[in-house]
């Protein structure tokens, strides 16, 4: 567990970085304000218009899904592409 994880909303958290190469899959839990930062700064694009909406106001009660691709180090602006947004209530 990574604790203390705060976003910026010009860099990468560190947090990230720091997570070991062996870990496959991290959920990242947040509030807003705040938590949306650093999924539009990471997210180069999205399928559909997931990151659109992302940028506009992050949903309340929302998951995204960001794959990494090649070491947490290598992940930086940009670097990701937003697969999906799901919201627990209202349309996705």
């Amino acid at each position: 567990m990574i604790r203390g994880c705060t976003g910026r909303t010009n860099r990468t958290p560190r947090c990230l970085h720091d997570v070991p190469d062996e870990v496959g899959t991290l959920l990242v839990v947040g509030h807003n304000p705040g938590s949306g930062d650093p999924i539009t700064l990471l997210a180069g694009g999205s399928v559909g218009t997931a990151l659109d909406r992302v940028r506009t106001k992050f949903p309340i009660c929302a998951l995204v899904v960001l794959p990494r691709h090649g070491t947490w180090t290598d992940l930086g602006p940009g670097k990701a592409l937003l697969t999906e947004l799901r919201i627990a209530r209202g349309p996705s």
